[in-house]
């Protein structure tokens, strides 16, 4: 298994291996991350696309991670929800996470996964920088921003000119929508965070149009199924 630079393997036992920066490593293994799928909660009810349980735990030092584990959507998920043939989907999410952190963009950027099994019976677990107090898109466009439309209208800006900047950075995200997008609000401004890289890819140069476009069609698709009707502004 090639890892990207930067980070280590570490054995766990019970066919687990830890993928992490070895600065890292120490702290996620006194905290019980060896084994997250014993710290994992239901996800709590409501929008967004997040699947499954997770838990947020803090290190030694005070830094907080969010945890989740892999699980597949769409119909593939009715025969093998948790199972992988490989790992290097999420192996690649921990190098396109932070060459984008390098880039300066806002990412919840996944700094290790703990890998159970093997291939093809493979789980895989997350760690990414826990992002407090920002809900997803999903739930500030049912809930929070109701009745606000001028602030919905705003939010929405935001998000677009946020997915122009990772475009111009070269990413490509094939599932854009409502719930991988994080939000928090001060006043009138919005700070977003763009999440779940595990599909993402870096290609060299900017976007061209046609994969912008097919982004941001794909934003607003995820809007009109989770929100019902036209996006903020007619975008």
């Amino acid at each position: 298994m090639r890892v990207p630079p930067g980070l280590v393997v570490h054995a766990a036992g019970d066919g687990r291996r830890i993928v992490a920066p070895p600065d890292l490593l120490p702290r996620l293994l006194e905290a019980g991350l060896a084994r997250p799928e014993d710290l994992l909660r239901d996800r709590p009810p409501g929008p967004g696309t997040g699947r499954g349980p997770r838990a947020v735990v803090e290190l030694a030092d005070g830094e907080r991670v969010l945890v989740k584990q892999y699980l597949r959507g769409g119909a593939l998920a009715r025969v093998n929800r948790e199972m992988y043939a490989g790992a290097g989907r999420f192996l690649r999410e921990l190098a396109v996470g932070a060459r984008l952190r390098e880039l300066g963009l806002p990412v919840g950027e996944v700094r290790a996964v703990v890998l159970v099994g093997r291939p093809p019976l493979l789980r895989a677990f997350g760690m990414a920088r826990y992002v407090p107090d920002a809900p997803d898109l999903a739930r500030w466009f049912t809930g929070l921003l109701a009745g606000e439309r001028e602030a919905a209208a705003r939010l929405w800006a935001a998000a677009l000119a946020l997915v122009d900047r990772f475009h111009d950075a070269g990413l490509l995200h094939p599932d854009l929508n409502l719930g991988n997008l994080l939000a928090r609000r001060d006043g009138d401004r919005y700070a977003l965070w763009l999440v779940d890289l595990d599909r993402a890819r870096l290609l060299p140069g900017p976007l061209g149009e046609g994969l912008r476009s097919a982004g941001r069609r794909r934003l607003a698709r995820s809007y009109r199924k989770v929100v019902g009707g036209e996006p903020p502004a007619g975008n």
